[in-house]
């Protein structure tokens, strides 16, 4: 019994670790495509403000 919760306790951390770091390239990723598409509305808005 004791192996059983010992190895569930690894794979919990394992499973626990790859999430973090998943979450955080999401996070990076996320960021970035939102710094992205704010650049290019006000982009776009700029260009259609002269008319082009």
């Amino acid at each position: 019994m004791k192996n059983v919760i010992l190895v569930a306790g690894c794979w919990l951390l394992v499973a626990g670790y790859w999430l973090l770091v998943t979450g955080c390239w999401l996070l990076v990723t996320g960021y970035w495509l939102l710094v992205a598409g704010c650049w290019l509305l006000v982009a776009g808005c700029w260009f259609c403000s002269l008319g082009l």
